[in-house]
């Protein structure tokens, strides 16, 4: 298992998420193991509008093979990790299966936000960071301000 999908977890139980992994017990040790990501996975667990689904797969085939399953689940994020080329060819094998652009403009891909992140912490954050800033509707613009106190709001 890639150390990405343990950070991730980690810090997502840290941030008040229930998480569950494809992973074995004893790689993630304090977090729930239900499934795997497979095409029954949406017959498996019940999705709801509030459900982040992250995968972080080790290449096109899972995602082709799983992502027209998990489109039609409920959800509020859909992140697939990886580059920009890969997510490409992923685009193009979905649409040759007949899924659409449309269904595939809901997908975060690469999933997380610009950090110019290289290791498995930095990656996880930026991650973390978007489910964030979607959630709570923030722009993810930088906080950097200068003023005075009367300018400042609450």
């Amino acid at each position: 298992m890639r150390r990405e999908v343990f950070e991730d977890a980690q810090a997502s139980a840290e941030c008040g998420a229930h998480v569950e992994s494809e992973a074995d017990h004893n790689s993630l040790p304090h977090y729930e193991t239900k499934f795997q990501v497979r095409t029954e996975l949406s017959q498996r667990f019940q999705f709801t509008s509030q459900t982040y689904i992250l995968m972080p797969t080790r290449g096109v085939p899972v995602d082709v093979e799983a992502l027209p399953h998990l489109l039609g689940v409920p959800h509020a994020y859909l992140g697939v990790i990886g580059s920009r080329r890969r997510w490409a060819v992923a685009v193009q094998m979905l649409e040759a299966r007949g899924v659409s652009r449309a269904a595939l403009q809901r997908v975060h891909a690469p999933m997380g936000l610009e950090l110019n992140a290289e290791t498995p912490e930095e990656i996880a954050l930026s991650i973390l960071s978007e489910i964030v800033m979607l959630r709570r509707h923030g722009t993810g613009d930088s906080m950097k301000w200068l003023g005075s106190p009367d300018d400042a709001g609450a």
